[in-house]
Order: C-alpha cells, then structure tokens, then sequence
C-alpha cells in the first residue's frame, strides 16, 4: 500500500513537497519520513541536533522534533489509486 505525506511545515518551510511512502508500520513510515527531512533540517542549522519522526497511522499524522524542539508536522492519507 501507498501512502501520501502531506507536510503542514517543516523547520521554517511550508513549502516541502509531498512524500509517497511503502511503510506499513508506523516505525516503518517514521524511517522513510526521517529521511526526506533530515537533509532540509540539516541545512537549516547546524548541528540541527536528534531528530525524531512520531507517526500515528491510525490517526493519519505525524510530528517531527529536532533538537528537543518542535520541527514540523503532517497528515498521511492512502493513496485513492489503489
């Protein structure tokens, strides 16, 4: 199954492009999630400090954390297509 992630922000961007994920697990989603975002909360600072992906497939969302502080968040949806 495919799932789409919506990105609401991360770091100082709204602008982040959705990402097409194959997890089936929320572990599984939170790995893919971490890294497409790791090069851009990387490039914000530096170092950008732990980073940690929260997901909840059951409520379709996530956060993102780095450094202890809040860095983004985002809604996952199953891809209508299949």
């Amino acid at each position: 199954m495919t799932r789409r992630v919506v990105f609401a922000a991360v770091g100082s961007s709204s602008q982040v492009p959705p990402l097409e994920v194959t997890g089936t697990t929320n572990q599984d989603v939170a790995g893919e999630v971490m890294a497409y975002v790791r090069p851009l909360l990387c490039a914000m600072c530096d170092p950008p400090g732990p980073i940690v992906v929260q997901v909840d497939l059951a409520l379709g969302a996530g956060t993102i954390r780095a450094g202890g502080q809040p860095a983004g968040y985002f809604t996952i949806r199953e891809d209508p297509r299949e």
